[in-house]
């Protein structure tokens, strides 16, 4: 954890130069399920591209991500705007209420954790009854080629943060089995399969 923040700590400018053009593709993709009163959690938000972009529709909006220098970098850019925070935690910190969000989001992130299923456990603890989890995940094994393969030897080499390569399909398996039902999926494929999925809260 420690040296996987560091990591992250290190990125966080390259990161926000690169986050707005997919944050706006993210959000324009979302919109339809984002509604004007409701709470939002973008969880591992990074330099709150998405957060922003966000922030235009919904009631409230809170970004987190546990690197310190992502949050400062997203803090910096707050406006005048008082519908949208920034927090450096974790999704597992007490200040975050249990059934409290309308939507959450995960852009980016759910291939970096090492124990999905209890994330997904998590979320589904901070959405209120027949709430919205968006997420796009890059799908490791969906694929064989120089890219995914260099990905995944990077993370064994400890040369950045470690990847899990699920497929799409076992995505959509975690989802079923941690309570969400998938509304809306499809997969986009440039050097690497991305997998953008809509899952609404099911009693488990």
């Amino acid at each position: 954890m420690k040296n996987s923040r560091k990591f992250w700590d290190k990125q966080a400018k390259a990161f926000e130069e690169s986050d707005d053009k997919e944050a706006r593709a993210l959000v324009d993709m979302s919109k339809k399920y984002i509604h004007k009163k409701d709470l939002v959690l973008d969880f591992a938000c990074g330099t709150g591209g998405a957060s922003y972009e966000m922030s235009k529709i919904a009631g409230q909006v809170l970004g987190i991500d546990y690197s310190e220098a992502m949050i400062n970098l997203a803090s910096k850019n707050l406006k005048a705007s008082n519908n949208i925070s920034f927090l450096a935690t974790t999704i597992e910190d007490p200040r975050l209420e249990d059934h409290y969000f309308d939507l959450v989001t995960a852009f980016n992130i759910l291939h970096l954790i090492d124990d999905l299923d209890h994330l997904l456990k998590v979320i589904h603890k901070k959405l209120k009854d027949g709430g919205i989890f968006i997420a796009m995940t890059p799908c490791l094994s969906e694929d064989k080629n120089i890219m995914t393969l260099l990905i995944k030897l990077g993370g064994k080499l400890n040369i950045f943060p470690r990847v899990h390569g699920y497929t799409c399909y076992e995505l959509d398996q975690a989802m079923t089995r941690n309570g969400f039902l998938k509304l809306e999926g499809h997969v986009t494929s440039e050097k690497v399969a991305n997998a953008y999925g809509v899952f609404k809260k099911q009693s488990l």
